[in-house]
């Protein structure tokens, strides 16, 4: 788990917003590491707080530039099949610094744009900002594992993986949302984009936002649940299920299973022992009457 929090403000803002001070409100999403960037003309800001599990070293820190200099990415998450993205991206030309899959992602958004997306195995959150048309992309990965929020203010475009990092920038007042309260109390969830604070809104799962140089934001989807009336067999039910463990093993430091006493962490644990060239740790958490 990793944080970002950043802004694109609007042209006749003139207001400063404490960058760093909304970094230090996420710091306990990512203890191994922190930065920031500004753009030149004051208008772009992002932060990351960084939990490594994918490239250990420096080369992996965020913000991270990509290697024309054009974009400059904060981003949540994992991507899974960073490695045969990787493949991809090198035949094509593209030539790496590190082994993270940060590093993939951004490179393959300057080389296929938004079309990147549906080419993504992973969960996600990301900001990418482009300095050379003045644009900024965001997405959230298909089912909505990783979390964005965001708040449109006369100021410009605020986001963050929580909200707490918006109320450090002081961009929003703390007040309840009518209908975030509403759709709670009437579904025991909330509805998005909707959050229970009032000007707060969370980017969709499975959806991404562009906005350009003039500020005009394009929302779109990329990924829609399949709607297969067939019935999976057996066979194909386990082929699944071992390929995603296997997938979500990849990393570079101890991967542990968290179990509930349920079927599926039970199954997550089996699966992962028998695919896992290390011994697989388990984790299961108690209280105290």
């Amino acid at each position: 788990m990793c944080g970002l929090v950043g802004y694109r403000l609007a042209a006749r803002s003139e207001k400063a917003f404490d960058l760093e001070n909304a970094v230090r409100a996420i710091r306990h999403r990512g203890p191994d590491g922190a930065g920031e960037y500004r753009s030149n003309d004051g208008r772009f800001g992002l932060g990351h707080t960084r939990l490594s599990i994918v490239d250990l070293s420096p080369l992996g820190a965020q913000p991270m530039r990509s290697a024309s200099g054009r974009h400059v990415i904060a981003f949540n998450g994992e991507i899974y099949n960073h490695r045969e993205i990787r493949r991809e991206l090198e035949s094509l030309g593209v030539r790496f610094r590190s082994h993270c899959d940060t590093e993939v992602l951004l490179e393959g958004y300057e080389r296929w744009g938004e079309a990147v997306l549906p080419r993504l195995r992973g969960m996600f959150a990301f900001a990418i900002v482009c300095e050379a048309d003045g644009s900024l992309f965001l997405a959230r990965d298909r089912l909505g594992v990783k979390p964005l929020y965001f708040s449109e203010t006369r100021d410009g475009l605020f986001f963050a993986s929580e909200v707490r990092a918006l109320t450090a920038l002081g961009v929003i007042p703390a007040r309840i949302s009518r209908d975030g309260l509403h759709s709670f109390l009437a579904t025991g969830n909330l509805e998005e984009p909707h959050t229970l604070l009032d000007g707060v809104q969370v980017l969709p799962a499975a959806s991404f936002a562009r906005i350009d140089e003039q500020g005009q934001r394009r929302e779109g989807v990329y990924w829609t649940l399949p709607l297969d009336e067939r019935n999976a067999n057996e066979e194909e039910l386990s082929h699944e299920l071992f390929e995603a463990v296997r997938l979500r093993l990849e990393a570079d430091v101890p991967v542990g299973v968290f179990l509930s006493s349920g079927i599926d962490s039970t199954a997550v644990a089996k699966v992962a022992s028998l695919v896992s060239k290390e011994k697989v740790h388990t984790f299961t958490v108690t209280f105290r009457h």
